[in-house]
């Protein structure tokens, strides 16, 4: 036996492992056992592995790579050993060596159903998982959406309520300042152009004066006497005093009113300013509440799957989303239940289920006749009547 043992290769070894087959009893096998057993294990890897894969993906959304795949590869862990203890459990001879009238126990569609029962479940599970990982792109466009949509409402009733306080605690203050802010600033609009007036009107003037006696007096290049060029600079002349009187009756009036409005000014600031104080408090305690009430830009597990509903119920992509999601339950669940029913309804005929089968009744009938002789021994030292020895009941072959 060592030495068909050695026969094995390292592959051959490595897949017993997986699927919990005796790699002694399997080295008496033919070759075809052990191609299943490979296969049986390759099958069972793969279901683990797309099982971790998906839940590795959802969980990358939200934790940690590292942490991410040591979930993954927790949940396909369970996966492999749900499915190897379901494979290893079915003794059942199949094909040309089944027993005639043998059938299917009820241990075997229990034990089918209750498997059938966790697929669905985790399925269901790994199935959302996948769909939020492939619509993470979508999720994240609608928790924006949602958070937009949520604190702007909140900043609008926390606004109203601010401005609500204002109002009952500053009274006209606020309005008044406003005002009076406005009228200094049309007061010194007006009083800076009547001082401009004032200034060129002046040079106007004093130009004009000028032109006037150059003309009277006859200089160089001019007529003596009071001619036309005289005329015209002389009505320029009153032209100009005009504006320079105007300009000074503007600056004197304004000016007087922009000291008094001023004045009103500065002591509505500081009445505003005092307001402002007193109200700093309240108003620090009603911004902390609204900060308090803001929704988080977070993106957890509660959260895309609250979005991934949001998906599912759009007018436009939810009929898709929630096909698509169907899609790859449906595919997730074939996928989980193929080492299954791959290995409950189309295992081949075994020689290595056969051989099995018999070394396990060899060691029963064995260990039994060991245990008859051990216990007669045992009552022929404490003097009790010796129970003559019986041949150990026939095992009959079912799935254990």
């Amino acid at each position: 036996m060592n030495q068909s043992l050695a026969n094995l290769s390292r592959l051959v070894r490595i897949a017993c492992v997986l699927v919990r087959s005796n790699p002694e009893i399997l080295a008496q096998a033919p070759r075809q056992d052990h191609f299943a057993v490979v296969s049986e294990a390759l099958l069972l890897s793969v279901v683990a592995g797309v099982t971790g894969l998906a839940w590795t993906c959802f969980w990358a959304q939200f934790l940690s790579w590292p942490l991410a795949c040591a979930f993954g590869a927790l949940a396909g862990f369970f996966i492999f050993l749900v499915d190897q203890a379901i494979g290893a459990a079915d003794w059942r001879l199949t094909g040309v060596l089944r027993q005639p009238g043998g059938h299917r126990g009820w241990q075997v569609h229990a034990r089918l159903g209750m498997r059938l029962a966790m697929t669905v479940i985790l399925s269901t599970a790994t199935s959302t998982g996948a769909s939020m990982a492939m619509f993470h792109d979508a999720i994240k466009t609608q928790l924006d959406a949602d958070v937009r949509g949520k604190n702007r409402q909140i900043e609008e009733q926390y606004a109203e309520r601010i401005r609500e306080h204002r109002t009952l605690r500053f009274g006209s203050l606020e309005a008044d300042v406003q005002r009076l802010t406005a009228s200094v600033a049309e007061m010194t609009r007006v009083l800076d152009a009547a001082r401009q007036l004032r200034a060129t009107a002046s040079q106007r003037a004093e130009a004009y004066q000028i032109e006037a006696d150059r003309e009277l007096k006859g200089a160089p290049g001019y007529k003596a006497g009071a001619g036309s060029k005289y005329r015209e600079a002389q009505a320029r002349k009153l032209a100009a005093d005009s504006d320079l009187a105007k300009a000074a009756s503007d600056i004197e009036i304004y000016e007087t009113r922009l000291t008094a409005a001023q004045a009103k000014l500065d002591a509505a600031m500081a009445a505003l300013r005092a307001a402002e104080t007193a109200f700093a408090g309240e108003a620090a305690q009603i911004d902390e509440e609204r900060k308090s009430k803001l929704v988080p830009d977070r993106n957890d597990a509660l959260m895309s799957y609250l979005a991934l509903q949001e998906v599912y119920e759009d007018p436009r992509f939810g009929e898709a989303a929630q096909h698509f999601s169907w899609l790859m339950m449906a595919v997730l669940m074939t996928f989980e239940l193929s080492y299954v029913v791959v290995r409950v309804w189309f295992s081949h005929a075994s020689v290595y289920m056969a051989l099995l089968i018999a070394d396990t009744k060899k060691r029963a009938d064995v260990a039994a006749v060991d245990y008859e002789r051990h216990g007669n021994a045992l009552r022929s030292a404490l003097g009790l009547p010796v129970v003559g020895w019986t041949c150990p009941a026939k095992v009959e072959s079912h799935p254990l």
